[in-house]
């Protein structure tokens, strides 16, 4: 879902009441950008949730890396710090290759990467992943049940057409 705001797009978001306070990490994409220009995680913040105002970039792309530009994140509380898992691509705007990364924080505003990032990598050399790489490992998603703590993510099957290569894993931990 995106909401048009008057500078920006606001995508792939996620609310989250902290302290009474309603923060919206969301994908940033300035309106009437370049396809080229990359994708920055930032949050927002309300207590009312009608008006906003915006409060910092979460995670950043960076130029020449596996995170080019930045999408689909899930955002979770784990052992007394906030964390966000979220998408990153090469070749800005194309998706050529993705992975998953990782940022920390015990408060929702000053964030950490992780430093053994990406901590999930598209490997095409395995047996059961497509090795066309296209939008192939994406959209994490961390969730909790009966105790035990999971990833979801996107990835595609060899085992089917190109067309229906889309399916979620998951990653226990």
């Amino acid at each position: 879902m995106t909401l048009k705001q008057s500078k920006y797009n606001f995508g792939d978001f996620d609310i989250q009441n902290i302290d009474g306070v309603l923060y919206a990490f969301f994908i940033k994409k300035p309106l009437r950008s370049p396809p080229s220009k990359p994708n920055r995680y930032s949050i927002i913040k309300s207590i009312d949730g009608t008006h906003w105002k915006e409060v910092s970039d979460a995670v950043l792309p960076i130029r020449d890396s596996w995170e080019e530009t930045i999408w689909a994140s899930t955002l979770s509380h784990q052992r007394g710090k906030h964390v966000i898992y979220y998408t990153g691509a090469t070749k800005m705007g194309g998706a050529d290759g993705c992975s998953i990364g990782k940022a920390y924080s015990k408060d929702p505003v000053h964030w950490e990467k992780d430093k053994d990032n990406p901590v999930f990598r598209f490997n095409a050399k395995t047996s059961y992943y497509s090795s066309e790489s296209r939008l192939a490992f994406r959209d994490p998603f961390y969730f909790v049940y009966r105790g035990k703590r999971y990833l979801l993510f996107c990835a595609k099957d060899k085992l089917k057409s190109r067309h229906q290569q889309g399916f979620e894993n998951e990653y226990r931990y």
